[in-house]
């Protein structure tokens, strides 16, 4: 469990406006203190459950989402949202017009999607470099 200093507790009841001290009234006035105490309990949380090694249960019905590229990342409130699209024909006509479509988008707390986007690029140069082990290059998609 998190353990927080009641100076620390004080302050963020304060930065908060209300008594429990359980919602901030407006994230971004919150001061730089405030920010780095919720952004390092957030970045303790993502890493005592990925040192857990929990498992995640499978999910068959989860959808998969093809995008072309990610049109746009923005960053607010401690959390990346990154902005899918894809390229769309329109077959009305012959040839068709081609178009661009947001399609989604991803929104995750910012010390996860950096855990991701290291995962992602480790992952690639494994496999560009031949060096992925048989049990990881041929893994079985749903």
């Amino acid at each position: 469990m998190l353990s927080l200093s009641d100076e620390t507790i004080a302050h963020l009841k304060a930065v908060a406006g209300g008594r429990d001290g359980r919602r901030l009234a407006d994230p971004s006035s919150a001061s730089p203190r405030c920010s780095r105490t919720i952004i390092a309990g957030r970045k303790q949380t993502h890493e005592r459950l990925a040192a857990a090694n929990h498992r995640v249960p499978d999910n068959p019905h989860a959808p998969d989402v093809f995008a072309d590229t990610a049109s746009g990342l923005f960053i607010f409130n401690g959390n990346l949202r990154l902005t899918l699209e894809s390229v769309r024909v329109n077959h009305v006509s012959t040839p068709g017009p081609v178009s661009r479509v947001v399609i989604g988008r991803l929104v995750m707390p910012l010390a996860g999607a950096e855990a991701m986007a290291r995962g992602i690029l480790e992952f690639i140069e494994k496999q560009r470099a031949g060096t992925l082990a048989p049990s990881e290059a041929n893994r079985t998609l749903q």
